[in-house]
């Protein structure tokens, strides 16, 4: 008898069951957010040797390099955060957040106001993640350029760029990969903007 009463229960269970799974495959797919389109960024350290006429400066960059956007940040010999850089397309917001000073503009600029080379940011994000130096082009804008690989002789490991007084040399660290988009914290509502370099003259 219990057998018999319980069998219209297991019935009406399979047909929800299976109702539920054709409501499934007939459901429109849900939308692609950022985060599954952006699945993974890279993650590299830069240690750079800057020299010209006014002196020498060192210092160690940590960069976040996605797809389209990137998030660098310039730490002391404390190993503190002492600027840091957002990057979107081609153009530039440095912040230096303790004061809550900000600088908008091309990346180009800001790079080339740093330590003298003037390319975009696509240029060097192929650097850093591909080892792709277009060596022939910067030569012929004056640039001296020395390349150093690793053991394997496809892994860049060096860059050095020199040009009239000034030398900048890059070391570049392992690359490592990471899951989802890159970290993007920032309000610029809350940043009092000021020329670059204003800024820049703080470091």
């Amino acid at each position: 008898m219990k057998t018999e009463k319980s069998t219209p229960i297991i019935k009406t269970a399979v047909v929800l069951c299976l109702a539920l799974a054709a409501f499934s495959a007939c459901a429109p797919p849900r939308p692609r957010t950022e985060a599954d389109t952006a699945a993974f960024h890279w993650r590299v350290r830069v240690t750079f040797d800057l020299r010209d006429p006014e002196g020498r400066e060192r210092g160690r960059v940590w960069v976040a390099a996605g797809a389209d956007r990137a998030r660098i940040l310039f730490l002391s010999p404390l190993n503190q955060v002492t600027l840091e850089l957002f990057v979107r397309g081609e153009e530039a917001l440095l912040l230096r957040r303790k004061e809550g000073r900000c600088w908008r503009g091309p990346f180009r600029r800001l790079i080339h106001r740093m330590w003298g080379i003037d390319v975009p940011w696509r240029e060097v994000r192929g650097w850093l993640l591909e080892g792709r130096v277009p060596v022939e082009r910067l030569q012929r804008e004056g640039y001296v350029v020395r390349r150093e690989w690793e053991a394997d002789g496809v892994t860049l490991r060096a860059l050095v760029f020199e040009r009239g007084s000034r030398k900048v040399r890059l070391d570049i660290g392992e690359r490592r990969r990471r899951d989802g988009d890159v970290a993007w914290r920032l309000d610029e509502e809350a940043c009092t903007f000021v020329d670059l370099e204003h800024l820049l003259d703080d470091r």
